[in-house]
């Protein structure tokens, strides 16, 4: 087993619980910071990749792989932000995504280990590497956080309506 597929399990299966131990239980959400973790993981992301495939040519087999996993990514963390269960608790929101959460990220994953296995036997090297996996977590996690922001924006704007038609 070579050191990079050993660092992308270990990496995977760190990320799975850290990320389903949060999907599982109530947390606060707030508009201002829900994009700093996505943000961070995407600088991380492209900084390892950067670092690894610096004078990388991109054949169509990359090309064709980022653009399916960053969809799979896309179209899960939307899944997830429509999931997210939300309430109100003395004024702060808090969200989680439970069961079905973790659920979508065993999927999300599957779709990755499977599009990895696919583009490394088609000869794509950069499917395969750690910094992707990061990217398209960040990709993952920032779809989550606009569908997130879009709902609960929408929520306020239904409140303020619903306070000034009681006025």
């Amino acid at each position: 087993m070579s050191v990079q597929i050993l660092t992308n399990t270990l990496l995977i299966a760190v990320l799975l619980v850290w990320i389903s131990t949060r999907q599982l239980s109530w947390r606060a959400v707030r508009v201002d910071s829900v994009w700093r973790f996505p943000a961070i993981l995407a600088i991380v992301g492209v900084v390892v990749t950067a670092s690894q495939y610096g004078s990388l040519v991109l054949a169509p087999i990359d090309v064709a792989a980022v653009l399916v996993e960053a969809a799979a990514a896309v179209a899960v963390g939307i899944a997830m932000g429509r999931i997210a269960m939300l309430r109100s608790t003395g004024g702060t929101v808090e969200t989680r995504t439970g069961w079905w959460g973790v659920a979508l990220w065993v999927v999300f994953i599957a779709v990755r280990v499977g599009m990895d296995v696919a583009a490394a036997r088609l000869g794509s090297d950069l499917a395969a590497s750690t910094g992707l996996i990061i990217v398209m977590i960040a990709v993952n996690r920032f779809a989550r956080a606009a569908v997130l922001v879009h709902r609960l924006r929408r929520d306020a704007a239904v409140e303020v309506e619903a306070a000034r038609s009681r006025v």
